[in-house]
């Protein structure tokens, strides 16, 4: 399947799978995924990325909130540290609604697969 996460009105003009994943949090009806999401220029905070970066980031929680089902395989998760001490877990490198509220989720995280009675959000930070 392509990534069809863009279709999300929140997910317009964002890049997930070059953004880095620097925490992620699950509650029993709710996953956080904290992020420095790559903004493309049509993003109405987009601005030209600084001559260290090769994309302009924002960070942001992307939220799902109102969850029936998850299920979560952490075999694979990709986790480093920089220089800084500072932890990411790598990219979101495929996302896309299966059908209606169910989503799939596969990256640096691991696999991820929710089923909400929403789409998703991004909070801004």
């Amino acid at each position: 399947m392509d990534n069809n996460y863009i279709k999300i009105k929140d997910f317009e003009n964002i890049y997930l799978e070059d953004s880095w994943i620097v925490d992620i949090i699950v509650k029993p009806s709710k996953i956080e995924i904290y992020l420095e999401i790559v903004l493309t220029t049509g993003h109405i905070n987009y601005k030209a990325p600084s001559k260290t970066d090769q994309y302009c980031y924002q960070k942001g929680i992307i939220m799902f909130d109102e969850i029936k089902e998850i299920y979560w395989d952490q075999s694979n998760i990709q986790k480093s540290t920089d220089s800084l001490n500072n932890i990411d877990y790598g990219n979101i490198d495929t996302f896309y609604i299966q059908n209606d509220f169910n989503f799939y989720l596969e990256g640096g995280l691991g696999v991820l697969k929710i089923k909400c009675e929403n789409y998703p959000k991004i909070i801004w930070m």
